[in-house]
Order: structure tokens, then C-alpha cells, then sequence
């Protein structure tokens, strides 16, 4: 049984936040950076532009995830509802 002190906010917040992960090192992106860093492949040069971009997408994306605050205001309810419906 749950606390009292605990709220059903607090609950579906902490249900939401493991799907986060996935979307940013899901099985698909861990596999391209393996394949994409192999060392009897492709040179360090190559690889470095691999990581460089991997970087940049990192960078994207925590700048999504800080803004997420100001986009919802921006977009509303409705708006997240048909993003989130939209991608899954």
C-alpha cells in the first residue's frame, strides 16, 4: 500500500522517466556506433567524425530534454498529446 506522502503525480512521474532512456541509447543506436567504430574497418579519422556526430546528437538532445518546459508551454497539452501519439 502507498503513503500517504506520495502523491499519483509523483508516481506517474517516476513510471514515465525509465522510457526516457531507450529513446536516447536505444539497441539500434548502440549497434550503429559499434559497427561504425570497428577498428579493422574504418580509420581513427573515420571513427572520430563517428564520434564527433554522436557528440552533436547528445548535445541535441539535452538541449530538447532542458527546454522541454518552455516547448510544452509553447505547444500545449494538445500539442504533446499529438507528439506523443505521433511517435509512440
Amino acid at each position: 500500500m502507498l503513503s500517504e506522502n506520495v502523491d499519483k503525480a509523483e508516481i506517474a512521474a517516476t513510471a514515465v522517466y525509465p522510457l526516457a532512456v531507450p529513446s536516447i541509447a536505444s539497441p539500434g543506436a548502440m549497434m550503429a556506433i559499434v559497427m561504425l567504430t570497428d577498428n579493422n574497418r574504418y580509420a581513427i579519422a573515420e571513427q572520430a567524425i563517428t564520434a564527433g556526430v554522436m557528440f552533436l546528437v547528445l548535445l541535441a538532445t539535452l538541449a530538447l530534454l532542458l527546454g522541454a518546459n518552455v516547448i510544452h508551454k509553447v505547444i500545449g497539452n494538445v500539442g504533446a498529446s499529438i507528439i506523443s501519439r505521433v511517435m509512440g
